[in-house]
């Protein structure tokens, strides 16, 4: 079969390209394991997986990062100064540096006249659409982790006039917001070193403030990503008014039936947001997947994704599946899908499980698709 155009809801470029310089137009192979270095979502792979759209997400490193491991002092930030720099200084300072940054890398790569299609970072649904009438590969901005608001909700105006389409709530630490789920396997070689040792606390909601945030961004246009809240967090955000019947996301999750951990939604929360018109995007990370313990075992680590799309359809329907890779995030992909190139093998694994084209269509591009028509505005 042909590969599906891709929309990927969930992936890392701005973080490698800006803190670690590593090269956008660099065509490089994804490796085995969690690689740090190797940028996974380079232009080369991007347009050999045909992925057209590709959600950008930005990560600040949240301050608490510097209290928790120790790869955040010393030697390590005086070799990374932009790193050093953003714990320095507000983080909602380090997210605007770091759209640029993907903008400026954008059009110097467009400059290049490399062998492939254009990129356009676009900023609302209408331009992506003309982005993608003139088969370009689309970068569209998001944010993981609401701590680059601050205490002050009117930021949201300000990342909306830069075309952010979408903020993932929570992240690692708490942030005045919603509080987050321990979304950092035990397996994680920085947490066996002692990092990442905060506690969740599941019986944290949405706070105040928090309410006000997800009212702003369904007023504004801005999508709601439930990934990395608590679950009583994102029970609370099922329960705020949503007159313009705006879609809810969880970007990139696996399914609580599947891999028994708070980070993923239950089939009741699936149906959910089905309900609003949203989606759930799957990730790439068995560890998220599945529970049995795969490391032991000669299957084929695609077979998790594949049974997590079967999983989300079942309790959801069709139009409630997609997929958020977190490429270049703390991720360890299946070896047949470690960077975007490999995604027509995804494509023909699932049409093997017995999808048809028109269902991986969906999957794919369309269910994201609608969820950007009726949620960015």
């Amino acid at each position: 079969m042909t590969t599906p155009l891709v929309v990927d809801l969930h992936a890392h470029p701005s973080m490698k390209t800006f803190f670690g310089k590593s090269d956008f137009a660099r065509s490089v192979r994804g490796k085995k394991g969690f690689n740090p270095f190797g940028l996974r979502t380079n232009l080369p792979r991007l347009a050999a997986g045909r992925v057209r759209v590709l959600w950008s997400s930005i990560y600040v490193p949240e301050k608490g990062l510097q209290q928790d491991c120790f790869l955040f002092h010393g030697i390590p930030l005086l070799l990374l100064p932009s790193l050093r720099e953003a714990f320095s200084k507000p983080a909602g300072e380090t997210a605007m540096e770091m759209l640029k940054h993907v903008e400026t890398m954008v059009a110097k790569t467009n400059e290049a006249g490399l062998p492939f299609p254009k990129v356009t970072v676009a900023t609302s649904f209408a331009q992506m659409q003309k982005a993608l009438s003139r088969d370009e590969i689309v970068l569209v901005h998001t944010i993981e982790g609401a701590h680059v608001l601050g205490k002050d909700v009117s930021s949201l105006d300000r990342f909306a006039a830069c075309g952010v389409a979408s903020v993932t709530l929570a992240h690692f630490y708490l942030n005045g917001i919603a509080p987050p789920v321990d979304a950092v396997p035990d397996s994680m070689p920085l947490k066996k070193l002692g990092c990442f040792k905060g506690v969740e606390d599941l019986a944290l909601g949405l706070t105040s403030f928090g309410n006000q945030v997800v009212e702003k961004m369904f007023d504004i246009g801005m999508i709601v990503d439930l990934t990395h809240s608590t679950p009583r967090a994102r029970t609370d955000v099922f329960s705020i008014s949503n007159r313009k019947h705006r879609p809810l996301v969880m970007t990139h999750v696996g399914a609580r039936k599947l891999m028994n951990h708070p980070i993923n939604p239950s089939d009741d929360e699936i149906r959910k947001i089905a309900d609003t018109g949203g989606v759930v995007g799957v990730i790439f990370y068995s560890e998220w997947l599945t529970d049995t313990d795969f490391k032991k075992t000669k299957n084929d680590k695609l077979v998790h994704v594949v049974d997590t799309v079967k999983h989300i359809a079942r309790v959801g329907g069709d139009e409630c599946v997609a997929l958020g890779s977190d490429f270049d995030g703390m991720t360890d992909p299946p070896d047949d899908l470690k960077d975007p190139g490999d995604l027509p093998n995804l494509a023909r694994a699932l049409e093997k499980a017995g999808f048809t084209n028109h269902r991986i269509e969906k999957f794919f591009n369309e269910n994201a698709m609608r969820v950007m028509e009726d949620g960015w505005r």
